[in-house]
């Protein structure tokens, strides 16, 4: 462990020079690592700063689905993500992102237990470069190249300023999803409801959305008493990626469209 660690640290130290330009700007997001080096392109580990230019360190997805690139803010096993779970920690995941509940913040490689402070994913929400959300099952498989082809499947995306998810922590709000698919039914453009609370994470609940927003259909729907989606899993469903297994990862991201023409004023398309 310990020898795994001072190798994620050395590792990290050659990354941090490509997240600055000669003339001091500082990279907010793993865009603007992008937009700095259009030759990058490796998923992996790389050195962002806040606001306050503060470093830290985050993984860095640019090649799953171009143009996205996005920066991962949170990761967490089902067994972490479980409502009362008995595991240390499990209570940090069971927060809005509102809430300043950091955990092995300094270890992005820890994909079963990992969340950004408040303050990190603040700096990296109101960055320019910022105008996506997601959420993804299992995406470590591909972070450590195992036999994982990254798709669609258990997937949700939307516009940031379609929720602010730094901001909201109680509710069920009507959200307009770029796209959602949920064990293999999807629907772009549609109205699903999210719910949030004080005590549990952001998530939606498919065996409910059939009454609310858009009234969306996700045939097969289990859980007891509900099926919990990307998040809470008080009751989830084994056919839904996240929660096919105790160590299967739930992935919460922010990003935005690579635009080459624009190399930091980042036009987004409507």
């Amino acid at each position: 462990m310990a020898s795994s660690f001072l190798y994620f640290v050395a590792a990290i130290a050659l990354l941090q020079s490509s997240s600055v330009t000669a003339d001091g700007y500082f990279a907010r997001t793993c865009l603007d690592i992008k937009l700095l080096n259009r030759n990058i392109n490796k998923n992996g580990h790389y050195v962002i700063h806040t606001d306050k230019n503060e470093a830290f360190t985050v993984y860095c997805d640019f090649n799953s689905e171009p143009p996205y690139v996005w920066t991962l803010v949170e990761s967490f096993s089902r067994d972490m993500g479980t409502y009362r779970s008995t595991l240390p920690g499990h209570a940090n995941f069971q927060k809005p992102f509102y809430y300043n509940m950091p955990y092995s913040q300094c270890r992005p490689d820890q994909w079963q237990n990992y969340r950004l402070s408040k303050r990190y994913m603040m700096s990296i929400w109101n960055a320019r470069t910022t105008n996506y959300w997601r959420a993804t099952c299992n995406f470590d498989l591909q972070a450590k190249e195992l036999s994982f082809v990254f798709n669609h499947t258990d997937y949700m995306r939307a516009r940031k300023c379609r929720l602010n998810m730094m901001t909201y922590y109680s509710g069920k709000p009507c959200i307009w999803m770029n796209y959602i698919n949920i064990r293999g039914t999807a629907c772009r453009k549609c109205l699903v409801p999210m719910w949030f609370s004080t005590s549990t994470h952001a998530s939606t609940i498919s065996s409910l959305t059939q009454n609310y927003c858009g009234r969306i259909k996700f045939p097969g729907a289990a859980g007891s008493p509900q099926e919990y989606n990307f998040g809470t899993y008080n009751g989830y469903n084994r056919d839904f990626g996240c929660t096919r297994y105790g160590e299967s990862t739930t992935n919460w991201w922010f990003g935005d469209i690579y635009v080459t023409t624009n190399r930091f004023t980042n036009i987004k398309p409507i």
